[in-house]
C-alpha cells in the first residue's frame, strides 16, 4: 500500500485545480463568431446575426460567471480535510464579470474581423460541407 509524505503528491497541485477558467470566454468568442460569420455570409443577414450572436455570447459568459459564483458559494465555508488552500479561490465580483465579457468581445471581434477579410476559404469549406450534408 503506497504512502505519501506530502498531501499534494497524491492529488497533484491543488492550487492549479481551483483557478477560474478565463480561457472559456475566448473559446466561446471564437466558436460563436465563426458560426455567426458562416450563417451571416450564407444568408446575407449581417444586420440580424451579428447582434444576435453577440447577445448570445454575453449570455453564455454571464452564465459561466454565475456558475463560478455558485461554486465559490459552495466552497466558501467548506474545510477540506487534506488542505485549507483549496478554498483560496478568486471571489467572483463585477471586475471578473467585466474581464470575462471583455475577453469574449475582443476575441469575437478579432476573429470576425479576420474572417471578414480573409474568410473565403473557410466559407468554401462550409459550402462544401453543407452541400455534402444536404445530398445525404
Amino acid at each position: 500500500m503506497p504512502t505519501f509524505t506530502d498531501e499534494n503528491s497524491a492529488l497533484g497541485d491543488i492550487n492549479n485545480r481551483v483557478r477560474i477558467p478565463c480561457c472559456l470566454p475566448a473559446m466561446l468568442g471564437a466558436f460563436i463568431s465563426i458560426g455567426a460569420y458562416l450563417i451571416a455570409r450564407d444568408t446575407s443577414g449581417y444586420g440580424l446575426w451579428l447582434p444576435a450572436s453577440l447577445c448570445f455570447g454575453i449570455i453564455l459568459t454571464t452564465l459561466c460567471f454565475w456558475s463560478e459564483k455558485e461554486e465559490q458559494m459552495l466552497i466558501l465555508g467548506d474545510d477540506p480535510c487534506l488542505s485549507s488552500t483549496a478554498t483560496e479561490k478568486i471571489k467572483p465580483d463585477l471586475t471578473l464579470w467585466l474581464r470575462m465579457q471583455g475577453v469574449y468581445v475582443m476575441s469575437a471581434v478579432t476573429i470576425f474581423g479576420v474572417l471578414s477579410l480573409v474568410g473565403d476559404p473557410v466559407f468554401l469549406v462550409y459550402l462544401d460541407w453543407k452541400g455534402s450534408f444536404l445530398n445525404l
